[in-house]
């Protein structure tokens, strides 16, 4: 039996699994906690032969064990930067902490080397966004430098690239859809309007002829994955929900700001409105607002602060740099209200954002567009109030309830963040991911 089986062990979150990848015969034993561990290990020595992948899935932060290359993970990304909450701070975390060896590959002009454990490499970041589009050539050089097990790439301009990595290597090759593209290419302010129609139908033909060779799809919200259950052999729905240990214990008390806007500040995002809306408050109604987060462009920024000089909100609106993801938490626990006013745009409409679940982690009620699948979660959660965000007095009248009734506001926040730490967290997303690596590992 020894020179018949090799045995794949590994060990994420306390869940020890241990699969027998047999000539003959094969089993899976699942088991928790540390008596399961120590099992897997006592087997692992009584086995005449080892298989080598064994060393890349072990828990290697309790032993010390080397990675190999069956367990190494290459992350691309021509749009996003090395730090990106999702791409960084959850996906390549979660697999580095499930024993995966991992290399993030970017377009940055920052320093690249080892952060957190996972091998961050940045090439020079273009001028504009036709050299990012024309980077492809160089991040497939360093994707297949890398000789990884596995390729994950986010971004769609990278589908060519995805196809070529099938194509010149035998790894399995995963494409993580952040947004509803084709729905995103019809309102991209950098494309001519008369373009953007062709565009969305060719970049739907693209994905029809790459989606298919690819072993995965990661996506996120029905609307978004309804397409890739279609094209692709394996879709897995994994949302962008908050990491746990990003956001420390909240209690909703002690809360002397008032409305926080985070994220990028961009005209889709709802900020005419909010700001409209506080100016048709009396004085002492007016709630105090933060900007957290970067401006879409320089020119959307100085149209900004010359509403603020017209609406006379100068010294009511603060326009904050943003902070990083570990730093999150802190900084939004002093605010009374968090506000997701996007505008009905099909994308918007087809996403879920990040926002929303970091306001319910950090106990903020929210403030938030009445679209079918933000009212889903919030009223599931009861946790906020939705409102149509292209009426500036509707979302007056919701302000001016925060500012009187805090008590039933603040429960509001307290019931997000209850349901952020039983439903709407990282936690059980990183497990799904790692899941489809597993998966992935099995031979077909």
């Amino acid at each position: 039996m020894a020179a018949e089986a090799e045995f794949l062990i590994y060990y994420q979150g306390g869940k020890c699994t241990i699969h027998s990848l047999c000539l003959k015969a094969g089993f899976k034993f699942v088991g928790y906690g540390r008596r399961t561990k120590e099992f897997g290990l006592r087997i692992m020595g009584k086995v005449e032969m080892i298989s080598p992948h064994i060393d890349s899935r072990v828990d290697n932060r309790d032993h010390g064990v080397a990675h190999t290359a069956e367990g190494s993970v290459c992350i691309l990304t021509s749009a996003h930067a090395p730090t990106d909450i999702r791409i960084f701070a959850k996906e390549a975390r979660s697999l580095r902490e499930a024993g995966y060896k991992v290399t993030l590959v970017a377009l940055s002009d920052g320093a690249g080397g080892v952060k957190e454990g996972i091998n961050v490499v940045t090439l020079p970041h273009p001028k504009n966004r036709l050299g990012r589009f024309l980077s492809g050539p160089r991040l497939l050089r360093e994707a297949l430098r890398t000789k990884a097990r596995f390729y994950h790439f986010h971004d769609p301009d990278l589908l060519p690239i995805g196809a070529a990595l099938k194509l010149f290597s035998r790894s399995r090759v995963i494409y993580d859809v952040h947004e509803h593209y084709p729905n995103a290419i019809l309102h991209k302010y950098w494309i001519p309007s008369a373009l953007r129609n062709s565009i969305a139908i060719v970049f739907q033909c693209i994905e029809r002829l790459i989606v298919p060779m690819l072993d995965a799809v990661v996506y996120t919200t029905p609307i978004v994955g309804e397409r890739y259950l279609r094209l692709s052999r394996r879709a897995v729905r994994i949302e962008n929900y908050p990491r746990i240990d990003a956001f420390p214990i909240q209690n909703g008390t002690g809360r002397s700001r008032g409305v926080v806007f985070c994220g990028k500040v961009a005209p889709e995002r709802g900020v005419e409105q909010l700001l409209d809306a506080v100016a048709l408050l009396d004085d002492h109604e007016r709630p105090d607002v933060t900007f957290l987060g970067d401006f879409e462009s320089d020119e959307y920024r100085e149209s900004v602060m010359d509403r603020l000089h017209h609406l006379g909100l100068s010294a009511k609106v603060t326009i904050a740099a943003p902070v990083s993801y570990k730093d999150l938490g802190t900084a939004l626990q002093d605010f009374r209200v968090g506000v997701v006013l996007y505008q009905p745009t099909p994308n918007n409409m087809s996403c879920l954002p990040n926002k929303l679940f970091e306001y319910m982690a950090a106990a903020i009620p929210v403030l938030a567009s009445d679209f079918p699948l933000y009212r889903e979660v919030i009223q599931a959660a009861e946790c906020g109030v939705v409102v149509d965000p292209t009426q500036t007095v509707d979302i007056a009248a919701e302000l001016r309830k925060m500012v009187k009734d805090d008590d039933i506001w603040r429960e509001r926040g307290l019931r997000g963040r209850q349901a952020f730490r039983s439903d709407f967290n990282w936690n059980k997303e990183g497990d799904r991911l790692v899941q489809l690596y597993s998966d992935l590992s099995v031979p077909s």
